[in-house]
């Protein structure tokens, strides 16, 4: 079950990156890092909350553990 997840994820970056305004729309995160294309950029091809025990995940799990041994 989990491979049918990694790959429908790998769909949507293959998507998001062979998109025409791709190009532009790094020029533009490039431009002003902070601004409204980087986020929208991050949201394309880092959607890393949405992985199974992906970083977010398992930086949350060293946290609550780390609040435990406290």
């Amino acid at each position: 079950m989990r491979h049918v997840f990694f790959g429908r994820a790998f769909e949507q970056f293959k998507e998001a990156i062979n998109d025409e305004d791709f190009e532009d729309l790094l020029k533009d995160a490039e431009a002003d890092p902070k601004g409204v294309a980087a986020q929208d950029l991050l949201k394309k091809v880092l959607p890393c909350r949405q992985v199974p025990w992906g970083n977010v995940e398992r930086n949350a799990e060293v946290t609550k553990l780390m609040a435990e041994h406290r």
